[in-house]
């Protein structure tokens, strides 16, 4: 993955966070991220894979806009 082929990184962030996260849809059921209690947890493992793959870009504030923190 480069950057030109990150057209949209939010929807990078809800894949990312969709395979890596603890939960089976990548959102904790009926409780928005907001109100779980993993919520930190989820963004820093989605922000280290992410620049993990493509360092070169800032992952947070789309990290940030997908989990409403």
């Amino acid at each position: 993955m480069n950057t030109a082929q990150v057209g949209d990184p939010c929807s990078v962030v809800r894949k990312t966070l969709a395979d890596l996260a603890p939960c089976e849809t990548g959102f904790p059921g009926i409780a928005s991220c907001k109100e779980c209690g993993g919520i930190h947890w989820c963004a820093d493992i989605v922000e280290k894979e992410l620049t993990r793959r493509l360092p070169s870009m800032d992952w947070a504030p789309a990290i940030r806009e997908v989990l409403g923190v």
